[in-house]
């Protein structure tokens, strides 16, 4: 008999939006615990996610991730935050 552990990664999601001062967005989400995110963002939602730029990267530090980006930028965008 033969016993493997395994272990169920929880996928990344957004936990909270928020627009603070200056048309500032906040992001803030959570995701498996010291792995690495990609942040993805992209003005056309019809666009293959294949070609949606990588805009930030980082590590999920216990598990919590946070991102600020101006809304001045441009007049919608729509995030995808993934693990590699």
């Amino acid at each position: 008999l033969e016993f493997r552990r395994v272990l169920f990664r929880s996928p990344p999601q957004f936990t909270q939006v928020t627009i603070g001062a200056g048309s500032l967005l906040q992001l803030s989400g959570t995701g498996p615990l010291e792995q690495p995110y990609r942040l993805l963002a992209s003005t056309n939602l019809a666009l293959p996610v294949s070609n949606w730029p990588t805009i930030a990267t980082g590590i999920f530090a216990a598990g919590l991730f946070n991102f600020s980006d101006s809304l001045t930028n441009h007049s919608q965008c729509f995030y995808l935050l993934t693990t590699p």
